[in-house]
Protein backbone atom coordinates (compact mmCIF):
# COMPACT_ATOMS: atom_id res chain seq x y z
CA UNK A 1 0.00 0.00 0.00
CA UNK A 2 1.58 3.73 -1.03
CA UNK A 3 1.26 5.78 2.37
CA UNK A 4 1.99 8.54 -0.47
CA UNK A 5 5.23 9.65 1.37
CA UNK A 6 7.80 7.16 -0.30
CA UNK A 7 7.25 4.55 2.18
CA UNK A 8 4.84 1.02 1.78
CA UNK A 9 3.07 -0.90 3.57
CA UNK A 10 2.32 -4.40 3.38
CA UNK A 11 1.17 -7.44 5.40
CA UNK A 12 1.60 -11.15 4.98
CA UNK A 13 -0.38 -13.92 6.66
CA UNK A 14 1.66 -17.89 6.84
CA UNK A 15 -0.50 -20.66 8.38
CA UNK A 16 2.56 -23.18 7.76
CA UNK A 17 5.67 -23.49 9.54
CA UNK A 18 8.88 -23.72 7.83
CA UNK A 19 11.53 -21.38 6.13
CA UNK A 20 10.60 -18.80 3.44
CA UNK A 21 12.21 -16.71 1.41
CA UNK A 22 10.47 -13.23 0.56
CA UNK A 23 10.50 -11.42 -2.35
CA UNK A 24 9.57 -7.78 -2.53
CA UNK A 25 9.43 -5.80 -5.99
CA UNK A 26 8.58 -2.34 -7.10
CA UNK A 27 7.40 -1.61 -10.45
CA UNK A 28 7.30 2.62 -11.56
CA UNK A 29 4.26 4.02 -13.20
CA UNK A 30 4.67 6.66 -16.20
CA UNK A 31 2.16 9.40 -14.46
CA UNK A 32 1.95 11.02 -18.05
CA UNK A 33 0.89 7.93 -19.53
CA UNK A 34 -0.11 5.27 -17.05
CA UNK A 35 2.06 2.51 -18.44
CA UNK A 36 3.64 0.53 -15.24
CA UNK A 37 7.23 -0.85 -16.25
CA UNK A 38 8.81 -4.18 -15.08
CA UNK A 39 8.63 -4.77 -11.69
CA UNK A 40 11.87 -4.88 -10.34
CA UNK A 41 13.80 -6.40 -7.09
CA UNK A 42 14.17 -3.63 -4.07
CA UNK A 43 17.67 -3.72 -2.75
CA UNK A 44 18.62 -6.75 -0.92
CA UNK A 45 15.44 -8.78 -2.01
CA UNK A 46 14.86 -11.84 -2.15
CA UNK A 47 15.22 -11.55 1.76
CA UNK A 48 16.10 -14.93 3.66
CA UNK A 49 15.28 -17.23 5.49
CA UNK A 50 11.89 -16.18 6.82
CA UNK A 51 11.45 -18.33 10.02
CA UNK A 52 8.09 -19.27 10.38
CA UNK A 53 7.51 -21.12 13.85
CA UNK A 54 4.72 -23.02 15.05
CA UNK A 55 1.81 -20.92 17.11
CA UNK A 56 0.87 -21.97 20.58
CA UNK A 57 -0.28 -25.75 20.63
CA UNK A 58 -4.01 -26.19 20.32
CA UNK A 59 -5.26 -29.27 21.73
CA UNK A 60 -8.46 -29.90 19.43
CA UNK A 61 -6.02 -30.60 16.44
CA UNK A 62 -3.08 -32.40 18.45
CA UNK A 63 -3.85 -36.15 18.01
CA UNK A 64 -3.03 -39.32 20.20
CA UNK A 65 -2.84 -43.08 19.06
CA UNK A 66 -3.74 -45.44 22.18
CA UNK A 67 -4.68 -48.81 22.04
CA UNK A 68 -7.81 -50.01 23.07
CA UNK A 69 -6.16 -53.48 24.23
CA UNK A 70 -3.40 -54.14 26.26
CA UNK A 71 -2.23 -57.16 28.01
CA UNK A 72 -1.47 -57.37 31.83
CA UNK A 73 2.17 -57.02 32.53
CA UNK A 74 2.92 -55.82 29.21
CA UNK A 75 4.83 -52.05 28.80
CA UNK A 76 2.16 -50.32 26.31
CA UNK A 77 3.13 -47.10 24.56
CA UNK A 78 1.75 -44.64 22.30
CA UNK A 79 2.40 -40.77 21.02
CA UNK A 80 1.11 -37.99 21.38
CA UNK A 81 1.63 -35.48 18.74
CA UNK A 82 0.59 -31.49 19.91
CA UNK A 83 0.04 -29.53 17.09
CA UNK A 84 -0.92 -25.76 16.52
CA UNK A 85 -3.93 -24.13 15.18
CA UNK A 86 -2.98 -24.73 11.89
CA UNK A 87 -2.06 -28.21 12.03
CA UNK A 88 1.64 -27.43 12.38
CA UNK A 89 3.62 -30.16 14.47
CA UNK A 90 5.06 -28.63 17.46
CA UNK A 91 8.60 -28.12 18.55
CA UNK A 92 10.65 -26.74 20.95
CA UNK A 93 14.48 -25.75 20.34
CA UNK A 94 15.90 -23.64 18.44
CA UNK A 95 14.98 -24.10 14.69
CA UNK A 96 18.65 -21.86 13.36
CA UNK A 97 21.54 -20.40 15.40
CA UNK A 98 20.29 -17.24 17.04
CA UNK A 99 16.82 -17.87 16.13
CA UNK A 100 14.20 -17.58 18.93
CA UNK A 101 13.33 -21.08 20.54
CA UNK A 102 9.78 -21.30 20.08
CA UNK A 103 8.59 -19.86 23.18
CA UNK A 104 5.63 -22.46 24.22
CA UNK A 105 6.27 -25.28 26.31
CA UNK A 106 3.75 -28.42 26.58
CA UNK A 107 3.38 -31.46 29.21
CA UNK A 108 1.53 -34.46 29.29
CA UNK A 109 0.49 -36.73 31.13
CA UNK A 110 -1.73 -40.40 31.01
CA UNK A 111 -4.23 -41.44 33.83
CA UNK A 112 -5.99 -45.01 33.30
CA UNK A 113 -8.71 -45.21 35.93
CA UNK A 114 -10.14 -48.50 36.88
CA UNK A 115 -9.31 -51.67 39.55
CA UNK A 116 -6.16 -49.84 39.97
CA UNK A 117 -5.58 -46.37 38.93
CA UNK A 118 -2.46 -45.91 36.84
CA UNK A 119 -0.10 -42.92 35.60
CA UNK A 120 1.15 -43.25 32.38
CA UNK A 121 5.12 -41.61 32.16
CA UNK A 122 6.63 -39.72 29.50
CA UNK A 123 9.71 -41.71 28.27
CA UNK A 124 13.02 -39.76 27.56
CA UNK A 125 15.72 -42.38 25.02
CA UNK A 126 18.59 -40.24 25.67
CA UNK A 127 16.46 -36.77 25.97
CA UNK A 128 13.64 -35.55 23.88
CA UNK A 129 12.52 -37.23 20.77
CA UNK A 130 14.92 -35.61 17.52
CA UNK A 131 13.31 -35.13 14.61
CA UNK A 132 15.40 -33.54 11.22
CA UNK A 133 16.13 -30.15 10.74
CA UNK A 134 14.49 -28.61 7.72
CA UNK A 135 17.04 -29.12 4.37
CA UNK A 136 20.42 -27.32 4.48
CA UNK A 137 19.82 -26.53 7.92
CA UNK A 138 21.98 -28.51 9.88
CA UNK A 139 21.50 -28.21 14.20
CA UNK A 140 19.61 -30.06 16.25
CA UNK A 141 15.83 -29.31 16.17
CA UNK A 142 13.99 -30.90 19.47
CA UNK A 143 10.39 -31.96 18.25
CA UNK A 144 7.65 -34.00 19.29
CA UNK A 145 5.83 -36.30 19.43
CA UNK A 146 6.09 -37.62 23.32
CA UNK A 147 6.45 -40.89 23.60
CA UNK A 148 4.02 -42.43 25.99
CA UNK A 149 4.17 -45.45 28.69
CA UNK A 150 1.97 -47.54 30.51
CA UNK A 151 1.61 -50.88 32.55
CA UNK A 152 -1.08 -52.18 34.14
CA UNK A 153 -1.23 -55.88 36.20
CA UNK A 154 -4.57 -56.30 36.93
CA UNK A 155 -6.75 -57.07 33.93
CA UNK A 156 -10.00 -55.28 33.36
CA UNK A 157 -11.73 -52.41 32.01
CA UNK A 158 -9.79 -48.96 32.32
CA UNK A 159 -10.51 -45.49 31.15
CA UNK A 160 -7.69 -43.22 29.83
CA UNK A 161 -7.34 -39.58 30.19
CA UNK A 162 -4.66 -38.33 27.86
CA UNK A 163 -4.15 -34.32 29.25
CA UNK A 164 -2.04 -31.83 26.81
CA UNK A 165 -0.44 -28.99 28.86
CA UNK A 166 -3.22 -28.89 31.70
CA UNK A 167 -6.35 -30.06 29.00
CA UNK A 168 -8.36 -32.92 28.34
CA UNK A 169 -8.01 -34.70 24.86
CA UNK A 170 -11.76 -35.58 24.87
CA UNK A 171 -11.81 -37.30 21.81
CA UNK A 172 -8.91 -39.85 23.19
CA UNK A 173 -10.85 -40.40 26.59
CA UNK A 174 -11.67 -43.83 25.33
CA UNK A 175 -12.47 -47.47 27.26
CA UNK A 176 -9.04 -49.57 27.61
CA UNK A 177 -9.53 -53.16 27.73
CA UNK A 178 -6.44 -55.07 29.85
CA UNK A 179 -6.42 -59.10 29.53
CA UNK A 180 -4.75 -61.22 31.52
CA UNK A 181 -1.29 -61.97 31.07
CA UNK A 182 0.61 -65.24 30.15
CA UNK A 183 -0.41 -67.68 32.81
CA UNK A 184 2.30 -67.77 35.87
CA UNK A 185 2.61 -71.30 37.71
CA UNK A 186 4.18 -70.16 41.15
CA UNK A 187 1.09 -67.90 41.65
CA UNK A 188 -1.71 -70.52 41.21
CA UNK A 189 -4.11 -71.41 43.56
CA UNK A 190 -5.29 -75.01 44.32
CA UNK A 191 -8.18 -76.25 46.14
CA UNK A 192 -9.80 -79.42 46.81
CA UNK A 193 -9.45 -82.33 49.28
CA UNK A 194 -5.95 -83.65 50.16
CA UNK A 195 -4.71 -80.15 48.21
CA UNK A 196 -2.54 -78.35 51.16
Amino acid sequence: RDLGTGKYAGSYLITRAGLYSIELKHADMDVTNGIVGAPQFIHSSPFQPAIVLPGKTAQAVSTANPLTIATAGTTMSFVVQPRDLFGNQQAYDTVLPGSPAVMFSDSVEVFLSGKKDIQGKYQEPGGLPVCSAPIGVSVRTICTPFSMEYSATVAGQYRIAIILTNTLLDKYSQTITVLPGMPHPPAFTVSGIGLT
